[in-house]
């Protein structure tokens, strides 16, 4: 039964690998695939003085002017970049396998809304929130790293393990601020001068990751003081770069100065601004109806990113609930006492609210100013999934549960609600009739519908998997036939 499961996991990853390699090799294949739009939010730069976004723009404008840089070299670097951020998801993927059965496995690899979402749309695959994962990554390591040479500590767990007195454990806390302090804004502060989205899409997440490791030795206090100033620097840098939005004169200047790399474009930069130059001219007012004419007016629109959204919640929350208790279980079995109290609906509930639900209130701000809702529901998506697929995570939860429970306090009423919502999509489906529907459901997310950027429509139900792999197919004919 062991080695037909593990084969099963086996055959479901590289039907992954296979389907991801023609998928990404056809999008390199096709020279109209990166978009317009994209490149022109790549090269915004400081040519016309200090603006949000500028800091690539700036390095591959000198890049240009020295070493004569082409500009397939900015699409090379962008795709290098999203398959760097993809091949740590995949290792991560593969290292959490024990702890996956075959659907949660399915879930993480193939869900629209996951590491997909960018091959499915042209729009994405290039995009600076790629950057965005690089510090989470390295806090996940650190963390981990913490976690692994406290070992022997946290196996304390159950005997009135007092961490906050424990100067081993408090080293090797102390040590994980000091690192991360570096690592995290050598990082984090490139990207916030790239996108200032960092602020709503990252920083939150991080910084609950660290709440919850320096809770168990730290007072709440002091807990939130010496988390805030390790994320200073970054902090500062994005407030800085949101309220450096520049305006016409700016984003025309820097058009212009496009003319080195881009002489067909910039040459009608008066009669129109290309791309992301065009949100420079914008306010606020204006962005809002933008948003609500584009995602909200259209029932039929709205609806269909509802529908969307909630069918993979659903199932990103079920494969949440199967690795969280297959996590727990290896905990207990590690600790050879299968009477430790635990209760796995409270792990299931405050791991998710810190790591997905806290987030995505961080970043609802951006549904509300910004038109590509895909983009936000993916980054906060893949963010709770990575979180999932590190194990020394969600043993710091079940450890530190106790400790860090002044979290769920703070926001209990929040939380209450949160708790029995989260429970109604996990509990398990009894009925034949119900797991038929479920499963019906699962079979139509991964080979049909795809979560576009921006632009939601009815046809976007029918536009993932199966249509992908025949765009793949012609794509190949096109090229070599």
């Amino acid at each position: 039964m062991k080695i037909s499961t593990m084969l099963k996991k086996e055959f479901i990853f590289w039907i992954f690998i296979v389907l991801f390699g023609l998928f990404f090799t056809s999008r390199i294949l096709m020279p109209n695939y990166f978009s317009e739009y994209v490149i022109s939010e790549w090269l915004i730069n400081y040519s016309q003085g200090f603006v949000r976004r500028g800091l690539t723009g700036t390095f591959f404008l000198l890049m240009q002017t020295k070493y004569d840089l082409v500009l397939s070299t900015l699409r090379y670097f962008s795709y290098a970049t999203f398959l760097l951020f993809a091949g740590i998801y995949v290792l991560k993927v593969r290292k959490s396998i024990e702890i996956l059965n075959w659907e949660s496995l399915s879930i993480v690899l193939f869900l629209p809304s996951l590491i997909f979402f960018p091959i499915y749309d042209p729009d994405v695959i290039g995009r600076k929130e790629f950057l965005f994962f690089l510090g989470l990554l390295i806090n996940l390591f650190l963390l981990q790293n913490t976690v692994i040479k406290s070992n022997k500590i946290f196996n304390k767990f159950g005997q009135e393990a007092d961490y906050k007195n424990n100067k081993k454990i408090l080293k090797q806390v102390n040590n994980y601020c000091y690192k991360l302090f570096i690592w995290y804004n050598f990082l984090s502060i490139p990207t916030a001068l790239n996108h200032e989205g960092i602020i709503f899409l990252a920083l939150p997440l991080n910084m609950i990751i660290t709440v919850n490791l320096l809770g168990l030795v730290f007072s709440t206090r002091k807990t939130l003081w010496q988390t805030i100033l390790i994320y200073l620097p970054t902090i500062i840098t994005a407030v800085v770069c949101l309220m450096s939005n520049g305006n016409y004169k700016v984003a025309l200047g820097i058009c212009e100065s496009w003319d080195v790399y881009l002489k067909d474009i910039a040459s009608h930069c008066k009669n129109e601004l290309p791309g992301a130059l065009q949100y420079f001219n914008i306010s606020i007012v204006d962005t809002l109806r933008l948003v609500f004419q584009n995602n909200v007016s259209y029932i039929k629109t709205f609806f269909t990113w509802m529908f969307m959204f909630f069918i993979n919640v659903l199932i990103l929350a079920r494969a949440s609930s199967s690795i969280i208790t297959n996590s727990l279980q290896t905990f207990i079995e590690k600790h050879h006492d299968k009477n430790i109290s635990i209760n796995p609906a409270r792990i299931i509930a405050s791991f998710s609210f810190k790591y997905a639900f806290i987030p995505f209130i961080f970043s609802s701000l951006m549904y509300i100013l910004a038109l590509d809702w895909g983009r936000w529901f993916f980054i906060t998506s893949i963010t709770y999934t990575l979180c999932l697929l590190t194990p020394s995570l969600i043993n710091l939860e079940i450890i530190g549960y106790a400790q860090n429970n002044w979290i769920l306090s703070f926001l209990a009423p929040i939380y209450s609600n949160y708790s029995r919502v989260n429970a109604l999509f996990v509990q398990p489906i009894i009925s034949t009739l119900g797991n038929l529907v479920y499963y019906a459901l699962l079979v139509y997310t991964f080979s049909e519908p795809r979560i576009p950027h921006f632009g939601m429509s009815t046809d976007s139900l029918f536009e993932g998997l199966i249509f992908n792999l025949s765009y793949t197919y012609w794509a190949f004919v096109r090229v070599f036939i």
